[in-house]
């Protein structure tokens, strides 16, 4: 017969049997809460596989360029032309007529004229200077535009004689390719233009003209742009412009001389068919 006490440890032992049952099933859950876990990322995991897809997919900003770095960008385009066109002296002391020469001038007022010739620079491809003098021009001057110009009322005292300097400067540029930016006003003041096909102006060429507007680049934009340069902070000097224009020019000269060698090409093309179009006419007229 079983006695209070042999019930009481009965109960004890079935206590601790329940007790043990019931951690063994938390132990359980827990391992399939592990495994799930592994197989089924968390929502914070989730929350940070979504944040970082997002900054993947987000558009990256254009980074603005620094000055420094586009100049830099600028220079090593240009290469070492920039440095044989600006100081050509470090290079060679030949100040020989090239086939190739550059041409700025600069222009002052007169009492009947608004641009008159001041100033007359002429470079050879080299960069080395051919001509440069200050003209007196025909008529007095009204406004010497000295901030822009570089000429000034003392620049007179050993200038040139306008018709003197005209015809040492179209003698140099004679059947020669001339190189230079806005050159038709160069031109205007010296009363002389070159052959077509011998004419180099920056503005003409679609690579120095603004992609937006289609306009022509400034040459201290362009100097700036292809030659890693700047000019023009104050007054001007049309031996530096010169040799800018020029350098400008050696960059692409190789892709121009192609342009215009297949622009004359087409002429005779054009030039010689109708010919034979005359000639053929004329044949069929005496038959």
């Amino acid at each position: 017969m079983e006695t209070v006490e042999d019930f009481s440890k009965e109960k004890d032992a079935a206590k601790s049997m329940l007790k043990l049952v019931e951690e063994s099933i938390q132990e359980q859950k827990e391992k399939k809460e592990r495994v799930k876990s592994s197989l089924c990322p968390s929502s914070n995991w989730n929350a940070v596989r979504k944040e970082k897809k997002e900054k993947k997919e987000k558009p990256k900003k254009k980074k603005k360029r620094n000055a420094k770095a586009d100049s830099k960008e600028a220079e090593n385009k240009g290469g070492p032309i920039v440095e044989q066109v600006f100081y050509p002296q470090k290079f060679s002391n030949s100040k020989a007529l090239t086939p190739i020469v550059a041409v700025d001038c600069e222009m002052v007022e007169v009492d009947h004229d608004s641009d008159a010739l001041a100033r007359v620079s002429i470079v050879n491809y080299n960069g080395h200077v051919l001509l440069d003098t200050f003209v007196k021009p025909r008529g007095v001057i009204t406004n010497y535009r000295s901030w822009v110009s570089g000429v000034y009322p003392s620049s007179m005292k050993n200038a040139m004689p306008y018709n003197e300097a005209r015809e040492k400067a179209v003698g140099i540029m004679k059947d020669r390719i001339v190189v230079g930016h806005s050159l038709k006003h160069d031109f205007k003041v010296l009363n002389w233009e070159p052959l077509q096909h011998n004419m180099r102006d920056l503005i003409t060429f679609k690579k120095f003209r603004d992609e937006a507007n289609k306009h022509p680049k400034s040459l201290k934009k362009l100097t700036s742009e292809f030659l890693g340069k700047t000019i023009q902070t104050s007054a001007h000097s049309s031996v530096i412009d010169a040799r800018a224009a020029l350098g400008c020019y050696r960059i692409v000269e190789h892709q121009w001389n192609q342009i215009i060698k297949s622009k004359l090409s087409k002429v005779k093309r054009i030039k010689r068919e109708g010919e034979s179009t005359i000639l053929g006419f004329k044949k069929r007229e005496k038959s």
